[in-house]
């Protein structure tokens, strides 16, 4: 179980639905990534000092995201970040959403070390590895 939990509201919006007034699936992406820059800070980086670092990069490398529930606008959900997998270059973020308990969506994104000038993996820093270990499941 994790030490840390990191938690972060949001409300599904109008313009992020399909016509049939569910929110359309992409989007799922969308509160993932909100969420991974919200956490990001929490972990105590700045946004300049994690986006636009002048060694290191980290994209997604892979994604996936497994839908339970349809969400509608208006909806106010929580969107929980862990740590499913914390490797040598990469680590693994589980975005869970969800609305009084029930779990409408799961998103897995991997984001991977990458030295920017060799565009080459490199290893998680050592500070943000402490910092990641404490979300690990």
């Amino acid at each position: 179980m994790p030490v840390h939990q990191f938690t972060k509201s949001a409300t599904l919006q109008f313009h992020q639905c399909d016509p049939g007034g569910i929110m359309f699936f992409a989007n799922a992406y969308v509160l993932a990534h909100d969420a991974y820059e919200s956490f990001i800070k929490y972990l105590g980086f700045s946004w300049h000092e994690w986006f636009e670092n002048p060694v290191w990069a980290v994209p997604i490398r892979h994604s996936s995201c497994e839908y339970f529930r349809p969400l509608r606008p208006g909806q106010e959900v929580t969107i929980s970040v862990g740590i499913d997998r914390l490797g040598e270059t990469s680590f693994t973020a589980k975005y869970t959403v969800k609305q009084n308990d029930q779990i409408h969506m799961e998103v897995q994104l991997v984001h991977t070390f990458i030295h920017k000038e060799k565009i080459k993996s490199t290893p998680i820093p050592s500070e943000i590895r402490e910092r990641l270990k404490s979300f690990c499941s």
